[in-house]
């Protein structure tokens, strides 16, 4: 259980503080499973920024039932360069969750810095509880458009999480490092394919304090992605693919060293329903059986889990569009009161 507790908040950690700190993902990118990318998609994106056409300004909010939303807005300056801003955070939560980045794009290259906080007088952590939580983070990433061929991504980010666990002041510090090499096979309006390999890694300094007595501790989890991404469109519908192969190393003071393969495959399509007026998006996304190889002990074996996405794109006039989403896991049925509750996203996007 103690393997099963660290490794859990080790990508916990991560994931809250400077992974994900800044994603702008519409409610019409998740309803079609993540695979048709859309204008929200290269707002504040380092690699995608030259995508978005616009002639002032481009503006996207995006609100969902969970109590969390985001807002972003770039603009034109000096000829073709972009400038960006972002917020993302809770709306009406006791737990004060904000984030906040910046961005800039000239030339070929792109960078973007961003700085999160979360904050709550307890919050739920390492199968336990967590007094006076504070989570401080930043992260910055760096994208050059090499050639036509080759897109490359830098990141390194940084964390400190402190709080009361128990009886012990805890202070966490992690600290990330990332790269994406793009490898594009075919790129025109109709039909895309490129290829990616992503490294991503985590590393985790944990100090516990009872007293005069402190203990140190440290993790590490190395994540190596290799998968592809397709787009294919016509002038009535359009269809994506995404497949990848994540395999993670997680190591660490008093934890095994486990290898974990995992098998990705997302499929989704966009239909025009009335041109320049509706929109159908649907998708889904499938994770085959994992493999975990743990240290001296038996392989075990994932399960088989699927997503399924639905939504709709409604075209208010040509500048403004409102997208609407919602996803359904049936792995282990599906209920009326599951349906009845279920959670929407909602997001608005302009162009001026």
């Amino acid at each position: 259980m103690k393997k099963t507790t660290k490794v859990l908040f080790l990508t916990a950690a991560f994931c809250l503080s400077v992974l994900n700190a800044y994603a702008l993902n519409s409610a019409a990118y998740e309803s079609s499973a993540h695979t048709i990318e859309d204008d929200a998609y290269a707002i504040m994106n380092v690699l995608d920024w030259k995508n978005l056409e616009f002639k002032n300004a481009c503006a996207f909010s995006n609100l969902n039932s969970t109590s969390s939303g985001n807002i972003a807005s770039v603009f034109h300056i000096n000829g073709e360069n972009v400038l960006g801003l972002s917020w993302e955070g809770n709306l009406w939560s006791e737990t004060s969750y904000n984030s906040l980045t910046g961005f800039y794009g000239w030339d070929k290259f792109a960078v973007t810095l961003n700085l999160t906080e979360y904050m709550s007088p307890s919050w739920y952590m390492d199968s336990t509880i967590c007094e006076d939580y504070k989570n401080i983070g930043g992260k910055s990433e760096f994208g050059y458009l090499i050639n036509n061929m080759f897109d490359l991504k830098l990141a390194l980010g940084v964390a400190n999480t402190s709080g009361t666990i128990n009886t012990a002041d805890i202070n966490y510090t992690d600290f990330l490092i990332g790269s994406t090499l793009y490898y594009k096979m075919k790129d025109d309006s109709a039909f895309k394919v490129k290829f990616f390999l992503d490294y991503e890694g985590a590393f985790a300094s944990r100090e516990a304090t009872v007293g005069n007595n402190q203990t140190k501790t440290s993790y590490s989890q190395n994540v190596i992605k290799c998968g592809t991404k397709l787009l294919y469109k016509t002038d009535m519908f359009s269809y994506g693919l995404y497949g990848a192969i994540p395999i993670t190393i997680i190591s660490g003071d008093d934890i095994s060293t486990d290898v974990n393969l995992d098998f990705i495959l997302s499929n989704g399509f966009s239909v025009i329903l009335n041109p320049d007026k509706l929109l159908f998006n649907a998708g889904a996304e499938i994770s085959f059986p994992s493999i975990t190889f743990h240290e001296n002990e038996d392989t075990e074996k994932g399960i088989f889990f699927t997503t399924f996405y639905a939504g709709f794109s409604f075209i208010l006039n040509k500048m403004i569009k409102l997208d609407i989403s919602t996803g359904l896991n049936p792995n282990n049925g599906i209920s009326f009161d599951d349906i009845w509750n279920q959670n929407f996203n909602i997001s608005l996007s302009a162009k001026f």
